[in-house]
């Protein structure tokens, strides 16, 4: 699905509501997001709902509020793609050359599995293709980079 469906959204929202209300429980938000596309909202937390909708004092969501924030989120798309990309890393090429940074959430990988990572990812990629885009994401004098950085800049391709 390319374009933003207000009418399935609010269905859905209808859907969630418990009768006689005109809104739905915080908590049920990201359950509603998912179900509406399950890729794109597949990593929403109630955190991040909570943090970026306009919730009342009794913790309850209008469809108004609903519908700009999943817009938002679909239009704007915070790379759903950079968890996959960084999970796929860690499947394939996680080895003891993947040095572990500080915070633990990512790790270094060198340019050769980026080239490996990238045809994974895409696999109309020539190997001379991937190597090539796997020079332009790293930095010119290093071989290693951040995993999450590099997964960042190939999203604005």
């Amino acid at each position: 699905m390319s374009d933003f469906d207000s009418e399935r959204l609010s269905n859905l929202f209808h859907k969630y509501l418990k009768p006689g209300k005109e809104e739905i429980e915080t908590t049920a938000v990201s359950d509603l997001l998912k179900e509406y596309d399950r890729k794109k909202f597949a990593s929403i937390t109630l955190k991040e709902v909570q943090n970026n909708i306009d919730i009342d004092k009794y913790g309850y969501v209008g469809f108004a509020s609903v519908e700009n924030f999943a817009r938002n989120y679909f239009m704007n798309e915070p790379s759903t793609s950079v968890p996959e990309i960084i999970s796929l890393f860690y499947n394939n090429y996680s080895s003891d050359k993947g040095k572990r940074f500080d915070n633990r959430t990512d790790r270094l990988i060198e340019q050769e599995d980026m080239s490996k990572l990238l045809i994974q990812l895409y696999p109309d990629l020539t190997q001379d293709d991937a190597e090539e885009l796997s020079q332009q994401l790293f930095s010119s004098n290093t071989s290693m980079g951040s995993v999450k950085k590099l997964a960042e800049k190939l999203t604005k391709f």
